[in-house]
This record gives C-alpha cells, sequence and structure tokens, in this order.
C-alpha cells in the first residue's frame, strides 16, 4: 500500500489518461488501481466496470469500446 503523496507532480504525464478497472480483478485491489492516477495528470478519467475481472477488454468488449470511443472523442 502506498500514498498519493508518493506521487510528484514533476513526474506526472501530461497526456490524456483512461484507466479501466475490472471491480472483480482478483490481482489489482481498485485502491490501487485509483491511487495510480495521481501520475496521470489532470487529463486522468478512471472508469470502474462491476462484474469484470483483472481483462477488461475481452470480458467486457462493448464495455470497453464504448468507452474508449467516448475518451477519444471527447479528448481528441
Amino acid at each position: 500500500d502506498w500514498s498519493s503523496d508518493v506521487c510528484s507532480s514533476d513526474l506526472a504525464i501530461r497526456v490524456p489518461v483512461l484507466q479501466m478497472h475490472g471491480i472483480d480483478d482478483p490481482y489489482v485491489l481498485e485502491r490501487t488501481a485509483r491511487r495510480s492516477g495521481c501520475w496521470a495528470g489532470d487529463g486522468y478519467h478512471y472508469e470502474i466496470l462491476p462484474g469484470v475481472g483483472h481483462f477488461v477488454q475481452q470480458e467486457a468488449p462493448e464495455h470497453t469500446t464504448a468507452l474508449l470511443t467516448e475518451f477519444l472523442k471527447t479528448t481528441g
């Protein structure tokens, strides 16, 4: 477990980021996934996919595609 004060705004990436997390992921805890957003700067978007595990693109391809398509439309 690490805290967000470890992240440095000087090191944050400066491009839009979409992170999709399957809430049933047995490998990456939701709190760990969410905390990685501090490295992404202002263009960070976090989406939780209910009923989905670690491989979101395989387990929920339609939902994943819809989220990605909308993200790309809004971020250019």
